[in-house]
């Protein structure tokens, strides 16, 4: 009990409860921003059943992949340009 109050000053309770209540912030802004993805999503037909909607759903996934894969082709050109001329 005694070498808690010396780990846990009162600045350092203050310190962890101003913590978790950033986490609490983060996980409900997190919540927010999902739910406005997934109704983005819905409105290209993601998500929904029939309606062809498993179609749209791979195509949805295979132009974030292939996003993806040219960003970082589009960072290694940078880099060999950089190198190039000797940045």
């Amino acid at each position: 009990m005694r070498g808690e109050r010396t780990v846990y000053t009162k600045e350092v309770e203050r310190a962890l409860g101003n913590y978790r209540h950033e986490l609490r912030g983060g996980r409900e802004r997190l919540k927010e921003r999902r739910g406005e993805a997934e109704r983005r999503l819905w409105g290209y037909g993601v998500g929904r059943k029939g309606e062809g909607g498993e179609e749209k759903e791979r195509t949805m996934k295979e132009i974030a992949r292939v996003y993806g894969e040219m960003m970082g082709e589009i960072e290694d050109v940078k880099r060999d340009i950089g190198r190039l001329r000797g940045k």
